[in-house]
């Protein structure tokens, strides 16, 4: 991919990492780049470091390995300046971050960059942001074009806790790949309904979820 043609958008997607496809997030991400139309966009990925499973599975476009370790270590912050000077290089247009720390290091990175449209993600509650996470939240969002949340009650929530203006945050949800999920024949469902004793005419309801307290 040449990153340097402008006749496309270079759209940098910011993320700590991606692990496995098993995170509600990373599979998003991934079926972002996916689809992305190749003639208009050139899509890299931003990582803070590659997990195991990146280095063997990842292979969708170019990946940038940061070397970021906490927003709490000085070095990792010279190393995000660093990595400003590369967006442009690249002339990367867009920014997209996902996750706390991918949000804080690529938003300021993408700022100092100079880069026209920085888009942080905010994909749930955030249950585990302490008060410093907050603070630097609310300082950077300002930089912001926009910031994306998954659902009303994730852009709400935003809105009151890192005092946004609703105007500035936007929803769009999650994608479903419908392909994966084709209609069962009758002869298998009535095998299923078999095996655990299940009467025919009975109704199914069921439940796929987390049961934490988050």
């Amino acid at each position: 991919t040449n990153l340097t043609d402008k006749s496309k958008i270079t759209v940098a997607f910011f993320i700590d990492s991606i692990w496995s496809l098993t995170g509600g997030t990373e599979v998003q991400l991934i079926n972002i780049i996916k689809n992305i139309d190749k003639i208009i966009f050139n899509p890299i990925i931003c990582c803070h470091y590659k997990s195991e499973w990146m280095k063997k599975n990842f292979d969708l476009c170019p990946v940038y390995e940061i070397g970021f370790k906490s927003i709490t270590n000085p070095k990792s912050w010279l190393k995000i300046i660093s990595f400003s000077s590369l967006l442009k290089t690249i002339n990367c247009q867009i920014v997209m971050c996902y996750f706390r720390d991918a949000n804080i290091s690529a938003t300021i990175a993408a700022k100092l960059a100079g880069v026209p449209v920085i888009i942080p993600n905010r994909r749930s509650k955030g249950h585990w942001h302490n008060a410093v996470d907050i603070v630097l939240l609310r300082l950077i969002n300002k930089f912001a074009t926009k910031i994306l949340t998954n659902s009303e009650d994730v852009r709400y929530f935003t809105h009151e806790r890192e005092k946004v203006s609703l105007s500035k945050i936007d929803v769009i949800y999650n994608g479903v790949d419908l392909a994966k999920f084709t209609p069962t024949k009758n002869n298998e469902k009535q095998k299923l309904r078999t095996e655990y004793n299940i009467p025919t005419n009975s109704i199914i309801g069921t439940v796929v979820a987390n049961l934490r307290p988050v």
